[in-house]
């Protein structure tokens, strides 16, 4: 079995350790950098939000979240659990995409399955990567209001090591929509990686690899090698690097790996 094979079989028992292992990623990532940002995209209920505050130096985190519905449990989490009179802490209840003009998108807020919940995409055939599982069922149609990457964290100067994107398909929209915090503050991103995500949402596979290559980043699989066409979905999360941090952040990744299942 290779690596990749291991480790998905581990991940399937163990579903909670991908997060887990994605901490000690970006908890090493910010040891050495001071009053830093962190950005948790589709910030849920609150993990990593809560986890990225307690790095120290950490001075702002924004936490993402465009649902409703969980947008209140998210508030009510991270305001309880963080009180500090300075608060580091941003909540953002806007969904994240790639048009600046952009400021509501309509939105499938899912109450059967609330981690499933998403923009809806302009395909009526395929409105969200869970289009086809009868399941996952959703409240009335609702629009939410929209932003960028960039536009949330355009006055926000300082070093930002780390961005998380769990967007439900829509992750590559938000990675357009930051195309001048990868220019220029050069964060590693970690990011859900579906299979349906370009069918629903109208891009190729090149498209995602051309904007990569545009800002000399290297996208990589769970285990830390190398993404291609061939072996792009071969896991549903993945990570992608600026070519300046590969080699520290490969390293990192496969520690993280390698002790689950060596």
């Amino acid at each position: 079995m290779t690596t990749m094979q291991k480790f998905r079989a581990y991940a399937l028992e163990n579903p909670m350790e991908l997060d887990v292992a994605m901490c000690e990623v970006y908890t090493i990532l910010a040891q050495d950098v001071d009053q830093f940002t962190m950005f948790d995209g589709g910030s849920h209920k609150g993990w990593h939000a809560h986890r990225m505050l307690q790095i120290e130096n950490c001075a702002k985190v924004y936490a993402v979240e465009a649902d409703p519905s969980i947008g209140n449990i998210l508030v009510d989490n991270l305001t309880k659990w963080h009180t500090e009179d300075t608060p580091k802490l941003h909540i953002v209840r806007k969904a994240l995409q790639d048009q600046a003009s952009t400021t509501s998108i309509p939105w499938l807020s899912s109450h059967s399955h609330v981690g499933r919940s998403s923009i809806q995409s302009k395909n009526t055939d395929s409105p969200s990567i869970w289009s086809t599982h009868q399941d996952v069922q959703y409240r009335d149609d609702v629009s939410v209001p929209a932003t960028t990457i960039d536009l949330i964290l355009e006055a926000d100067k300082r070093p930002l090591p780390f961005v998380k994107l769990d967007l439900e398909g829509a992750d590559f929209l938000a990675l357009r929509g930051a195309s001048d915090t990868l220019k220029n503050a050069r964060p590693v991103i970690a990011f859900e990686n579906s299979d349906k995500a370009p069918g629903v949402h109208g891009y190729t596979l090149d498209d995602v690899s051309d904007y990569f290559n545009s800002h000399s980043y290297v996208p990589l699989d769970y285990t830390g090698q190398p993404l291609h066409k061939d072996t792009w979905f071969e896991f549903y999360e993945a990570w992608t690097v600026p070519i300046e941090k590969l080699a520290q952040t490969q390293q990192l990744i496969s520690a993280a790996i390698n002790k689950r299942i060596s």
